[in-house]
């Protein structure tokens, strides 16, 4: 006797975040995989750039000042594989010239911090019309 087929998971966005600052970190893990969003976080931009090379994110999430490096740099180098994502760049000590940069490099917002996740979470629509 045959078993029947289950109907397949459906599997939401992906997103990519990169915040070395674990409290936020977590809070925004579980911010987005609570919307069903397929979540990979890294605390360094060497972590981001690997994750980055092995698939593809609908989304990405970076702070600016990191241990190892500046998010911007990390998002410019992965930038080319990550065709269509939506990248925002968060920072607790933004400049005028890292706000332009984001700019430049295609990302969708610029987040000073602290900021409420509810502003967080609505930079993002579930089909990802900002594209």
């Amino acid at each position: 006797m045959a078993l029947p087929l289950l109907p397949a998971k459906s599997v939401g966005p992906s997103i990519l975040i990169l915040e070395d600052e674990p409290v936020l970190r977590r809070q925004i893990e579980r911010a987005f995989s609570g919307r069903g969003y397929d979540v990979v976080a890294t605390t360094c931009a060497a972590g981001f750039l690997a994750a980055t090379t092995a698939r593809a994110y609908d989304a990405c999430l970076m702070d600016l000042w990191l241990p190892d490096g500046n998010g911007l740099d990390a998002w410019e180098r992965a930038r080319p594989s990550q065709h269509g994502a939506v990248a925002v760049v968060m920072s607790a000590q933004p400049t005028d010239e890292a706000e332009a940069r984001a700019r430049q490099l295609g990302c969708a917002a610029f987040l000073p911090k602290p900021f409420d996740l509810s502003a967080l979470l609505a930079l993002y629509s579930p089909n990802f019309s900002m594209r």
